[in-house]
């Protein structure tokens, strides 16, 4: 063999072991680190983080506002987690009921509330009789309550009830079929979560999907981008949009709408994939635009990293669990193993598995994701 000729054969190796390994490793260790015994170590680091003294303090966004909403965040998305985990494991259920009992508890308080009191002027809780809209606030948390409700009766009963009645009589009288999230900001995504909130408590109580959450859905199209399909990140007053449709408001409305409606959950999921996955040396990711629009990043999106949002790719975790997606979902992991950055300790199967860039809210939301698509 001629020295030119074994130069290229040591490239070509050198080229494919570049673009195979990293995938293939990190894809062999995600698998590893997130079957249900390493879901169930990140279950119990979520758990002892919001059981420790978590406040505004912890969360480094620069504005108190969204350093209260991550705050709020954590702990509704820790709720969803272990009220999934409790669905389906019934040895693990006893604990996995009482922490996300633990985390309703703390979702109730003021405190949990400060970044939707301090937009409105008055604490959500307090205006279930007027028409505002709180749905950053009532829609998330009344998501989690409504899980809660699947599983048995709860001291949270009475509270479900409540903002239940209060969300449906809004979206009722609504022309728009949307309510505000905070005063003149009305983000269909908020929606989606109060919306799929109403319908839950309905079917945890075995009942039907009730007709405002059907009418709810015959409107999907009109929050919706005629030509992508994907959800509209904001709109007006009037209902018109005001920002681009987006991939981390979609992949977020897919999780909320598939306890409610699976096949709108799909609809939805089904653009994201034809349009914003990709796959870059074997890693998944969605990007927050479809190909051909500019925009930027935001709190929302999380840093754009050549147009791939942290929070869509993480947000699709749960889609493609749900809706059965195994080649995007593998891709997602081992990206999110890559740049998650799981404790090494977890070599040594701990007890606790926290992820290093994630902070308090990244392990509630990848729990929550992770957990997707478990239903009793």
């Amino acid at each position: 063999m001629s020295r030119r000729r074994a130069w290229a054969l040591a490239l070509l190796f050198a080229a494919a072991t570049v673009w195979q390994i990293p995938h293939r490793w990190c894809a062999f260790r995600a698998q590893q680190v997130w079957d249900d015994e390493g879901v169930l170590a990140l279950a119990r680091e979520v758990a002892a983080q919001v059981d420790s003294t978590l406040g505004e303090q912890d969360y480094l966004t620069g504005s108190d506002h969204f350093n209260s909403e991550w705050l709020f965040g954590t702990h509704s998305m820790a709720a969803m987690g272990f009220g999934q985990i409790a669905l389906t494991s019934t040895e693990d259920a006893p604990w996995a009921t009482a922490k996300m009992d633990a985390c309703l508890e703390r979702l109730l308080r003021p405190q949990l509330a400060a970044f939707d009191t301090r937009r409105w002027g008055r604490s959500a809780l307090s205006t279930l009789a007027t028409a505002e809209g709180h749905v950053a606030h009532l829609g998330y948390l009344n998501l989690a309550l409504s899980l809660r409700r699947k599983l048995g009766p709860s001291n949270f009963d009475e509270m479900n009830d409540r903002i239940s009645s209060a969300l449906s009589r809004r979206f009722e009288q609504s022309a728009t079929g949307l309510l505000e999230t905070f005063p003149g900001a009305i983000f269909p995504v908020d929606n989606a979560a109060a919306i799929a909130s109403v319908a839950l408590r309905s079917k945890a109580l075995g009942g039907a999907v009730p007709k405002i959450a059907q009418d709810w859905i015959e409107r999907l199209d009109d929050f919706r981008d005629p030509t992508t399909g994907l959800l509209i990140q904001r709109v007006n007053q009037e209902g018109r949009a005001v920002d681009a449709a987006r991939g981390s408001g979609t992949t977020l409305a897919a999780y909320f709408l598939s306890f409610m409606a699976p096949q709108q959950s799909r609809l939805l999921f089904d653009a994201v994939e034809s349009l914003l996955a990709s796959s870059v040396l074997g890693f998944g990711a969605i990007a927050e635009y479809p190909a051909g629009q500019a925009g930027h990043g935001d709190i929302d999106s999380g840093p754009l990293v050549a147009g791939y949002s942290i929070s869509a790719t993480g947000f699709a975790i749960a889609g493609a669990r749900i809706h059965h997606r195994e080649r995007l979902l593998a891709g997602l992991l081992a990206t999110t193993y890559l740049f998650g950055a799981p404790s090494s300790s977890f070599w040594n199967r701990p007890s606790r598995l926290t992820h290093i860039t994630g902070g308090p809210l990244g392990n509630s939301i990848l729990l929550a994701m992770l957990t997707a698509g478990r239903r009793a």
